[in-house]
């Protein structure tokens, strides 16, 4: 499940100019891990973001958003501001419960309640 965010805010590093970002695949254990995300933040994200509180560090943000798309965190840091919260955005995104598409179709759930 790939994710691309445009970026109002070109970037460009060692020559190479970039004015989109690819979050390439969605977190593993690992990410996490490497990225100290507790488990437990995970649970409740969908509250935490549905009521505007909490989200990521800067560190965590950085670190997963390097991981997801490829680019070293040298690239992330060189992200604006404005673009960075549609990183951070787009990030907790994958956290997010399923949600039927516009196709009808249901992303799986990582709930262990019975889908209705």
């Amino acid at each position: 499940m790939a994710t691309t965010i445009k970026l109002t805010t070109p970037i460009e590093l060692g020559g190479v100019k970039r004015d989109t970002l690819e979050l390439k695949r969605e977190p593993n254990i690992g990410d996490l891990r490497a990225c100290s995300i507790d488990p437990a933040t995970i649970i409740s994200i969908g509250t935490i973001v549905m009521t505007g509180k909490g989200g990521l560090s800067q560190e965590q943000l950085i670190k997963l958003a390097s991981r997801l798309s490829g680019q070293s965190e040298q690239v992330i840091e060189e992200i604006s501001s404005r673009d960075m919260l549609e990183v951070h955005d787009a990030l907790l995104d994958f956290f997010s419960p399923a949600e039927e598409n516009s196709a009808g179709q249901v992303t799986p759930s990582t709930s262990d309640e019975p889908s209705s």
